[in-house]
């Protein structure tokens, strides 16, 4: 005959479980977060072994490089619901089609465009929306160095809306793709500019040696820059476009300028990048109230 547990017994088992549950709670934490530095992957870390990298005379030398990508301003105009968008891919499934609905259904999650994703399930399920729509693109272009790299921006993004583990799985893919899409095209600047507006977000804490990585990136952007800068004083046609480059340098030293500060605590460097940016840019603000903390 079994004996039935007596109720205070099952009260003490059940305080039990829950103490060691609430252990676990504690402890998690600590084994999770101990060792992400190990998912960023070997051939980042040896890219500059391999992989020649553009220098000044690429620049001054060589053609100006226009981005593929569309204007994010400009893709709004496109559509008014996710319902066209739907259907504007069903057309034709093209890769000018597909990119169009790649960067709406992106620029939605990131409340740049409307408010269509005001909550997080929305801003995960645009995001799925845009990857799925980048994946076709790469099925018909896998060579493309531009179009893994914006794909590999977006699981960036995407891994900022789950949790462990898909969280590291999101980031050790996008550091995969943005390495692949270098490796395919070291010396295309949009990529660069890319992967710094990406990797910008890791935390340093758990990967410490991106820092080089992004600098290396930042210096072949600004190139980049002052090449078309230059250029369109003369040419008129290179004026809006210069524009917009210089004021995308600003943001970018803005964002390493607040990386140095709020994540490594470096204050001289922080300040560094901050004071260049002038006071009728739009991240001047941002960037002073910084610079006044240091």
């Amino acid at each position: 005959m079994i004996n039935k547990p007596s109720l205070s017994r099952l009260k003490k088992y059940r305080c039990t479980l829950l103490y060691v549950f609430f252990i676990l709670l504690l402890l998690i934490p600590f084994s999770l977060f101990s060792f992400p530095q190990a998912e960023i992957p070997p051939e980042l870390e040896s890219e500059d072994e391999d992989i020649q990298q553009p220098t000044i005379a690429d620049f001054t030398e060589g053609d100006i490089y226009i981005s593929i990508l569309p204007d994010p301003a400009k893709i709004d105009s496109y559509f008014n619901s996710e319902k066209e968008v739907q259907q504007y891919v069903k057309k034709s499934n093209t890769v000018e089609e597909y990119l169009n609905a790649a960067m709406y259904y992106h620029f939605n999650a990131l409340d740049v465009i409307d408010d269509l994703a005001k909550d997080k399930n929305s801003k995960k399920k645009y995001l799925d929306l845009a990857i799925g729509s980048m994946e076709k693109i790469l099925a018909i272009e896998p060579d493309n160095a531009v179009y893994t790299a914006y794909y590999a921006g977006i699981l960036g993004v995407r891994g900022g809306y789950t949790s462990y583990p898909a969280l590291l799985q999101y980031s050790n893919s996008c550091l995969k793709y943005f390495t692949k899409a270098v490796r395919m095209d070291p010396s295309n600047p949009e990529v660069r500019m890319q992967r710094f507006l990406s990797l910008i977000y890791f935390p340093y804490k758990y990967y410490p040696s991106l820092i080089k990585t992004i600098e290396k990136d930042l210096k072949i952007v600004e190139m980049w820059i002052t090449q078309v800068s230059d250029a369109a004083a003369t040419n008129e046609q290179l004026k809006d476009y210069a524009a917009w480059l210089i004021n995308t340098r600003y943001q970018c030293y803005y964002l390493i300028g607040n990386y140095y500060f709020s994540e490594m605590k470096k204050k001289e460097k922080a300040g560094e990048y901050l004071s260049r940016i002038p006071e009728e840019s739009t991240y001047y603000n941002d960037a002073k109230k910084i610079i006044d903390k240091l």
